[in-house]
């Protein structure tokens, strides 16, 4: 193994050895429930500051994109005219996702 790549290894071993490397707290999936319903959240990073997904609502999946704003998410769920904006940001070990009537649904991640 050449130079470059030990040298490579070894601060790879070293960040992880130490915590450095952070998972994006916004990818995977997280569940909640609003008006009695299951919501199921599945986020994944998209490239950049981007990201992309479903909610799952009464079954029926829905997708999702949403852009990166320091520690908030703003997006759009649905397609065309059937559509919401909503926020999200963490607080603790919850997601907290408000829609753009103001309803707030707490998830958990799963």
């Amino acid at each position: 193994m050449g130079t470059s790549k030990r040298v490579a290894a070894c601060v790879l071993i070293l960040l992880c050895w130490t915590g450095s490397v952070v998972a994006d707290p916004f990818v995977g999936v997280f569940v909640g429930e609003f008006g009695g319903e299951e919501y199921r959240l599945a986020l994944r990073a998209a490239g950049g500051k981007q990201y992309e997904g479903t909610i799952t609502i009464a079954g029926e999946p829905v997708p999702l994109v949403a852009q990166r704003f320091g520690d908030q998410l703003r997006g759009r769920v649905g397609i065309g005219g059937d559509s919401f904006e909503f926020s999200a940001g963490l607080n603790g070990d919850y997601l907290l996702l408000t829609d753009d009537n103001g309803d707030v649904i707490q998830f958990t991640r799963e």
